[in-house]
């Protein structure tokens, strides 16, 4: 059991007291939250600061909305920061649309080891089930199964977006 001093717990009650201050007097001091459109995000995107780029990837992801859904997958495609990209990818699974998958599956195959494991993580994510993609796998090796999990993930397409009108039960693919 812990021993406190007098000076233990005058310093504990003047941290305390300071911590509330700092709550309550940060609520008077915060910035506005700034809402930035779509159009503004996805221009934001092409920035040449690699920081303003990533976050715009992850404000885009934010939303929510299929309307990010083109800038998104446009950065995934040509975007040449492997870091942006992977926001990009993160984002992608936040939208949760079937066109979604598909880019995030072209994501699997990227140069760049950190987007192919964002990718496979936003498609875990968004369909429920781990194929045991290893994001590790040279290009020789990823090929072949990218090109089977990419029919599989065709073939998915109906069900998918049948449950994403209902989504009164979690998502339960097929395991052919």
């Amino acid at each position: 059991m812990m021993q406190f001093t007098k000076r233990g717990g005058i310093l504990l009650g003047i941290a305390v007291v300071m911590g509330l201050f700092v709550i309550l007097r940060g609520e008077e001091e915060a910035p506005p939250v700034r809402y930035e459109s779509p159009e503004v995000l996805a221009g934001r995107l092409a920035d040449s600061d690699e920081t303003v780029a990533w976050q715009a990837a992850t404000d885009l992801g934010r939303l929510g909305s299929p309307v990010a859904l083109d800038p998104l997958s446009r950065c995934m495609r040509s975007e040449t920061r492997p870091r942006v990209r992977a926001a990009a990818a993160r984002s992608l699974a936040k939208i949760g649309t079937w066109d979604a998958v598909a880019v995030l599956v072209e994501g699997m195959n990227d140069e760049a080891l950190v987007v192919r494991q964002a990718s496979d993580t936003a498609v875990v994510s968004m369909i429920g089930r781990d194929w045991q993609f290893d994001p590790t796998w040279e290009a020789e090796e990823r090929g072949p199964w990218l090109e089977q999990f990419a029919e599989h993930v065709d073939s998915e397409r109906g069900g998918w977006e049948s449950w994403q009108k209902r989504k009164d039960t979690p998502y339960a693919p097929s395991t052919d």
